[in-house]
């Protein structure tokens, strides 16, 4: 898989065919893990980033959902 960060944040698998990431957050997600390559990246680092100042109710499911979503995603499964 390749991450393209600078520009629109785009996923291509090992063919280089785009795949579709899907929401605006799956894509936030994906740049934070980008940006943070083989760091660990806090569910805490994630809703700053992700949610700023204005945060959900819950931070920290709603930061797992969006994880959850963007793996269970056909389209962002590697082949």
């Amino acid at each position: 898989m390749k991450l393209a960060l600078l520009g629109p944040v785009e996923l291509a698998d090992a063919d280089g065919k785009r795949v579709t990431v899907g929401s605006r957050r799956h894509r936030q997600l994906l740049a934070i893990f980008g940006l943070y390559r083989e760091q660990v990246v806090t569910t805490e680092t994630i809703t700053d980033l992700i949610w700023g100042e204005d945060p959900p109710a819950d931070p920290s499911c709603s930061s797992v959902c969006t994880m959850g979503c963007l793996i269970k995603a056909p389209s962002a499964r590697a082949p």
